[in-house]
């Protein structure tokens, strides 16, 4: 598929409503600019998701092992990487 083509979608009445009144309230200038939006927002999402498997199989296989580290480190940890990706996501608003 090229980078110009069009793909054509079905949508029902309240998914066309819903769309549009985004358009309404500003969020978007059309529904074209929403679904761009979305897909980045989304393919975002997929890669921090597939991130975050892999460490959970990273962490299950150091469990496995005994290589465990403990809880206060842990959530410090977390929290570093939770914080990162907000300010992250907060760039990425600013700069769309």
């Amino acid at each position: 598929m090229g980078h110009d083509e069009k793909i054509e979608i079905q949508l029902d009445e309240s998914e066309q409503r819903f769309i549009q009144d985004r358009i309404d309230a500003g969020e978007f200038e059309s529904a074209e600019q929403m679904v761009t939006d979305l897909l980045r927002r989304y393919q975002r999402y997929a890669a921090w998701r597939e991130d975050a498997r892999e460490k959970i199989r990273e962490g299950i296989e150091a469990a496995e092992r005994g290589d465990l580290i403990d809880g206060d480190e842990f959530f410090a940890e977390l929290e570093a990487e939770l914080l990162a990706h907000a300010e992250r996501e907060e760039r990425g608003k600013r700069s769309a």
